[in-house]
């Protein structure tokens, strides 16, 4: 399937990791199919016009946040359906944090610029 397993070795959370990337297959203004390695699977992942928005503030189009969404879907170990991003959503969050930490990473963006802490009381 092209898929690396995953498991934190402090809390035992596993998922998966594209051995061959991420691609978006098509797309429109709020949905983006993606998938990864030879697998003839999909995710999807549907951004509210907030979300896209806020992403978009960020300096993040919506394709490179479709492949950091679905990247970090399968770091939760969703392989296929629907991953709906919303602003008042936790996954949005969490994304944000992951597609900060990615940034970071890559030299994109300083490390002081940061991105809303998850909220605890989801």
């Amino acid at each position: 399937m092209g898929l690396q397993a995953l498991v934190c070795p402090v809390c035992k959370h596993s998922g998966y990791r594209s051995l061959q990337g991420i691609r978006v297959l098509f797309a429109t203004r709020h949905e983006h199919v993606c998938n990864y390695g030879p697998s003839l699977q999909s995710l999807t992942v549907v951004f509210s016009g907030a979300a896209l928005v806020s992403l978009r503030d960020r300096g993040l189009c919506p394709t490179h946040s479709a492949l950091m969404a679905a990247q970090w879907a399968l770091l939760c170990g969703q392989l296929v359906g629907t991953l709906r991003v919303f602003p008042d959503s936790p996954a949005l969050v969490h994304c944000f944090a992951h597609v900060h930490h990615e940034m970071v990473n890559d030299g994109l963006v300083p490390s002081i610029d940061v991105f809303p802490e998850p909220d605890p009381s989801f």
